[in-house]
C-alpha cells in the first residue's frame, strides 16, 4: 500500500468538517452550485485518467470499467463524513488506512510498483 494513500485519506478523514455536502442544499446560490460542480467534475476526470491509466499499464485491475472503478472509488471515500465518528474507536489515520487498504487490495494488481 503506497504511504501517500494511506495519508491522504487519513487527511480526508481529519478534515470532514471541510466537504461540502452533495446534492448541494437548495440554499447554496446557483453560481456556487456551477463552481461546486466544475471543481467536481474536474476531480473525477484526474480519477478517473489515473485510473485509466493505471488500467492500461497493468497496476490496476480490469474487473469493471474505468468509469466505473472511479466512481466507487469516489463514492467510497466521499461518504465517508457521513458515518465516520471522530469520538468512535479509529483515529483519522487508522480509518484513512483501512479504507486505502480496503479500496485498493480490489483493483491493484500483482505487478511490483517502480
Amino acid at each position: 500500500m503506497p504511504s501517500n494513500s494511506r495519508s491522504e485519506s487519513a487527511s480526508l478523514a481529519e478534515h470532514r468538517g471541510l466537504f461540502i455536502r452533495w446534492p448541494p442544499s437548495p440554499r447554496v446560490l446557483a453560481s456556487g452550485r456551477r463552481c461546486i460542480s466544475t471543481g467536481r467534475r474536474a476531480c473525477e476526470q484526474v480519477v478517473l485518467t489515473l485510473i485509466e491509466n493505471g488500467m492500461a499499464q497493468g497496476y490496476l485491475r480490469r474487473t469493471a470499467s474505468a468509469k466505473i472503478t472511479a466512481n466507487s472509488l469516489l463514492g467510497a471515500v466521499n461518504w465517508t463524513y457521513r458515518w465516520y465518528n471522530p469520538q468512535g474507536a479509529l483515529r483519522p489515520r487508522e480509518l484513512g488506512e483501512q479504507i486505502a487498504d480496503l479500496l485498493l487490495v480490489g483493483v491493484l494488481t500483482d505487478k511490483p510498483v517502480r
